[in-house]
C-alpha cells in the first residue's frame, strides 16, 4: 500500500505542475490603459518687486495652465509676497534683497481679482481667464 500512495502523490504533483505551467503560458487579457489627460500648457510670469510694489501690476493667464512664476526682489529690503486666493497652491515667500525664487502652480480657479500681496497689502492682480464650467456641460 505504501508504494501505491507514493505513485498517487507523484501523479498529483505532476498534474498540478502541468496545470500551473499551462496557466502561466495562457495569453493574458489585454491591458487597457486609461486615457491620459493632456499635460497643461505652461505660462511664464516674472514679477519684479521694488519699493513701490510689483511689475507688472496686472497679468492675465489662461485657466488650466501651469504657471511658472519667478519673483525677483529688486528692493533693498526683505519682502513677503503672496497670492490671495491661491494660498493652497502657492505659499507666501520671503525674499531677501536681491533674491529671486521660481515656483510652479496649476491655475485651477478662474477669476479676475487674485491680489498680489506685498507685505500683506495689495499691490497688483492676477487674472485667470476661462470658465469654471466643463466644456459641453449644461
Amino acid at each position: 500500500m505504501k508504494g501505491r500512495a507514493w505513485w498517487v502523490l507523484i501523479a498529483v504533483v505532476l498534474v498540478v505542475g502541468v496545470l500551473l505551467i499551462a496557466a502561466r503560458r495562457a495569453p493574458e487579457a489585454p491591458h487597457i490603459a486609461a486615457p491620459r489627460a493632456p499635460e497643461p500648457e505652461s505660462a511664464w510670469l516674472t514679477l519684479h518687486i521694488d519699493r513701490e510694489g510689483v511689475r507688472p501690476e496686472h497679468a492675465e493667464v489662461p485657466l488650466g495652465s501651469r504657471l511658472v512664476l519667478t519673483r525677483v526682489n529688486e528692493s533693498a529690503d526683505e519682502r513677503i509676497l503672496s497670492l490671495a486666493g491661491y494660498e493652497h497652491a502657492l505659499a507666501a515667500c520671503t525674499l531677501r534683497a536681491g533674491e529671486s525664487r521660481t515656483d510652479t502652480l496649476l491655475l485651477t480657479l478662474p477669476g479676475e481679482d487674485f491680489a498680489w500681496l506685498l507685505d500683506r497689502r495689495p499691490v497688483g492682480r492676477l487674472s485667470v481667464q476661462g470658465s469654471h464650467l466643463v466644456e459641453g456641460h449644461r
